[in-house]
């Protein structure tokens, strides 16, 4: 359960910097 919460986090973190390096 807490290796998905982490797992998930990254994932979204990932995509957060992402989406501002594209902007």
């Amino acid at each position: 359960m807490l290796c998905k919460c982490i797992v998930s986090f990254i994932k979204n973190s990932t995509m957060l910097s992402i989406s501002l390096i594209m902007q």
